[in-house]
């Protein structure tokens, strides 16, 4: 079984592709301002450093806490 990790920070999101046996592939790409573009990138480089297709693929998205920038766009009430 393989999964997929989503880590979307202000400055950086992350993804790694894991294994059976461990770290399959891992990326590292700035945030933009569109969180879901930042993921698509991420998850695309991975993909393409471990030439595997994504399509059976169990994804979990990790958020972290807020820094002043997600707060000051976000659309939820304070």
């Amino acid at each position: 079984m393989k999964a997929l990790g989503i880590d979307i920070g202000s400055l950086t999101t992350k993804v790694v592709i894991l294994g059976d046996d461990g770290i399959i592939a891992s990326s590292i790409v700035p945030s933009a301002d569109e969180a879901e573009l930042s993921a698509k990138a991420a998850v695309e480089q991975a993909a393409n450093q471990s030439g595997l297709s994504l399509d059976n693929s169990y994804i979990c998205l990790l958020y972290t806490s807020p820094s002043p920038r997600d707060l000051s766009t976000s659309r939820m009430p304070s």
